[in-house]
C-alpha cells in the first residue's frame, strides 16, 4: 500500500501563473521582447482557460489588439495569428457537433463564438492561417532561432527548419488541413515536379486544398532548389497531395516523383528523405528492385548517414518481400 499524503489541488495555481503571465506580457510590450510576448500570450492563455473558458473572450480580444498595433512586426503578427487559429480549433474541435448542427450564413458573424456555426468556424481558422504566412518573404529571412524560446527545435533538425517561414508554414497547413473536407478529393494533374507546380495555378473546388497548396508553393519557391529544406518541403508537398486523391488514380506516380527527387539531389545526405517516404507496401518487384538500389547507392555514398538506421531497415523490409 503506498503511503503517500493526498493534497487537495492548487485551484490558485493556474491563477497565479495568470498574474506572472500578465506581467511578463506588460513587461515584453515595453521592453519590445517579441518572443517574450508570445510566450507570455501562450501561457496567459492556456493559465486563463483553464480558471474558466469566459477568460477565452478576453484573451483573443487582448491578441487581436497586439495584432492589430502598428509597431507589431511581421513576424509577431505571424505568430499571433497562429496563436489565434489555433485558440478558434481548439474551440471548435471542443463542441464540434453543437456548432456544425447550425446553418448560418458566413456573415455577419456573431460577436459571441458560441453561436457560430462549423462553417464559421472554420472560416475564421482559415482566414488567420492565411494571415500567419502573409509576409513570407519576411518570415523566410528570420532564423527560426530567433524565437527559440517560444518553439521547441528538435536536435539536430534545424538545418531543415531553417526559417520562422517553416514553422508557420507547417502549422498553418496542419491547421487547414485539419478541417478539410476528407472527402474532397484533388485531381491527379497536382501530383507533378515542383517547377511545374509553382509556375501552375492549380485551383480546386475547394478553397482548403488552395490555401494549402499556395502555402506550399512560398515554401518552395522561396527556398534554395537542392537545399535541405528545399527537399523537405517538396516531399511534404507530395505527400499531402498523395492522401488527397484516390488511390487507384495515382498508380506509382508518387513514388516516381520521390525518386526523381532523390536523383535529382542525389549530393545531399538529406535525399534519404525522399526514398524513405515512399510506400514499400506493393508487390511491385520491378519498383521495389529500384528503390533497394537507390537505398544500396545511398549507403554506399554515405556510410555515415544520421539516416543510417532507417535505410537499413527499408532495405531489410524489401529484402523480405
Amino acid at each position: 500500500m503506498l503511503n503517500a499524503e493526498v493534497k487537495a489541488p492548487d485551484f490558485a495555481f493556474p491563477k497565479k501563473v495568470a498574474t506572472d503571465s500578465e506581467k511578463n506580457l506588460k513587461t515584453a510590450i515595453k521592453n519590445g521582447d517579441e518572443q517574450g510576448i508570445v510566450r507570455s500570450i501562450i501561457d496567459l492563455t492556456l493559465a486563463k482557460s483553464v480558471v474558466s473558458e469566459n477568460n477565452i473572450p478576453e484573451m483573443l480580444k487582448q491578441i487581436k489588439t497586439i495584432i492589430d498595433e502598428p509597431s507589431s512586426s511581421s513576424q509577431l503578427k505571424a505568430m499571433l495569428n497562429l496563436v489565434s487559429a489555433d485558440i478558434y480549433k481548439s474551440i471548435y474541435d471542443n463542441n464540434k457537433w453543437t456548432y456544425n448542427r447550425r446553418n448560418l450564413p458566413l456573415e455577419p458573424l456573431p460577436a459571441d463564438y458560441t453561436e457560430w456555426s462549423g462553417e464559421q468556424f472554420r472560416q475564421v481558422i482559415k482566414d488567420y492561417a492565411v494571415k500567419a504566412v502573409a509576409d513570407k518573404e519576411e518570415l523566410n529571412k528570420t532564423p527560426i532561432t530567433d524565437f527559440r524560446s517560444v518553439i521547441t527545435i528538435e536536435k539536430n533538425t534545424e538545418y531543415l527548419f531553417p526559417a520562422l517561414l517553416d514553422f508557420v508554414a507547417y502549422n498553418a497547413i496542419e491547421l487547414v488541413d485539419e478541417i478539410e473536407d476528407k472527402d474532397a478529393m484533388l485531381p491527379l494533374r497536382w501530383l507533378c515536379g515542383a517547377d511545374f507546380f509553382i509556375s501552375s495555378d492549380f485551383s480546386n473546388k475547394t478553397e482548403n486544398a488552395d490555401i494549402i497548396a499556395d502555402i506550399f508553393k512560398s515554401l518552395i519557391e522561396l527556398k534554395t532548389p537542392g537545399s535541405s529544406s528545399y527537399i523537405l518541403a517538396d516531399i511534404k508537398r507530395i505527400k499531402w497531395m498523395e492522401g488527397h486523391i484516390k488511390y487507384d488514380e495515382r498508380g506509382g506516380k508518387v513514388r516516381e516523383l520521390l525518386l526523381d527527387i532523390y536523383n535529382k539531389y542525389k549530393d545531399n545526405e538529406d535525399c534519404a528523405l525522399a526514398i524513405l517516404a515512399i510506400d514499400v507496401n506493393g508487390d511491385d518487384i520491378d519498383a521495389n528492385q529500384v528503390i533497394y538500389d537507390a537505398l544500396q547507392q545511398y549507403s554506399k555514398k554515405f556510410p555515415n548517414s544520421i539516416y543510417k538506421q532507417k535505410i537499413a531497415e527499408l532495405r531489410n523490409c524489401l529484402t523480405r518481400k
